[in-house]
């Protein structure tokens, strides 16, 4: 490509992607801070990444569940999906978002508590008609641990080892996770092609090389040629596109929702920068799994 302003530039192997998520962004699309008058775009929400079915953007039919009616459901999920640090942007968005929407009934907040629609939300989060649906690829399962044979330091191996097992564990298909992102209006924000990002000064020094992102990488590069090698579907012209996951698991993240506690499994698309990701309002963090504690 031609080099920016910034004196950086782009090598792509072989054809240039079809799409360039940075088109057009501004500092609106990288900030989240509460002390900046920046236009929030919440494309996605908290319970999309449970799975594609979800789109919490605005409370549905479905999505008021657990909540009694449309309009506790609309001002749970302003609280939930809102800064920690009330703002005039925040209270913006709970005059439009909840107060003037058409289905905001001020008869149904008539005796409202917050800690009891929390703990709704806590009750709903552990039962069985939770946000763990089945229709979005959601099982429950149980591991069987292998724990330390009481004679370990006489030899022997793990298959003589006593077995724990887990029970209730709920988790769902990597791929099905994989097709929902892409399916996601977010994925607007992937990158679908890796490159190397390089840095030209105003003097003869030849071009740095730059780091940062995952798709800038030597390894996402080695991926996407591997990808392009393979022989073509039958008629098919589609973009070939790497798709390279980060998996994590941190059990602080569910304080969100209410005081419930669970030990989750995390999968981020490295196809999105970390700029992004790093946007609480951006929910790129999709849930593979969760682990009971024992």
């Amino acid at each position: 490509t031609e080099v920016n302003e910034f004196g950086l530039f782009r090598v792509y192997s072989g054809a240039l992607p079809t799409h360039d998520p940075e088109d057009n962004k501004t500092i609106d699309d990288y900030c989240d801070s509460n002390n900046l008058p920046v236009t929030q775009n919440h494309t996605s929400g908290p319970l999309a990444t449970f799975g594609h079915s979800h789109d919490a953007r605005e409370p549905t039919e479905t999505t008021t569940i657990p909540f009694p009616n449309k309009t506790v459901a609309l001002l749970m999920n302003w609280h939930y999906t809102s800064s920690s640090t009330k703002t005039a942007q925040e209270l913006d968005r709970l005059v439009h978002e909840v107060i003037c929407h058409d289905d905001f009934n001020r008869d149904d907040l008539r005796n409202f508590r917050a800690s009891r629609e929390t703990k709704r939300m806590d009750n709903f989060i552990e039962g069985p008609a939770s946000v763990l649906l089945g229709s979005d690829g959601w099982k429950k399962g149980s591991v069987s641990i292998a724990l330390p044979r009481a004679d370990s330091k006489n030899g022997g191996d793990e298959s003589s080892a006593p077995r724990f097992k887990v029970d209730d564990v709920w988790h769902r298909s990597i791929i099905d996770i994989v097709v929902a992102a892409w399916q996601d209006p977010t994925s607007s924000t992937y990158h679908l092609r890796p490159y190397h990002l390089f840095y030209k000064g105003g003097d003869d020094r030849p071009p740095e090389r730059v780091y940062g992102e995952a798709y800038v990488s030597d390894l996402f590069m080695e991926m996407d040629t591997e990808i392009q090698m393979l022989p073509p579907e039958p008629g098919c012209t589609l973009e070939r596109i790497p798709s390279p996951l980060m998996l994590w698991s941190d059990s602080t993240h569910l304080t969100n929702f209410g005081t419930a506690s669970m030990w989750p499994i995390y999968i981020q698309l490295a196809n999105q920068s970390k700029d992004v990701c790093i946007k609480p309002t951006a929910f790129a963090s999709h849930h593979l799994a969760y682990l009971p504690s024992v």
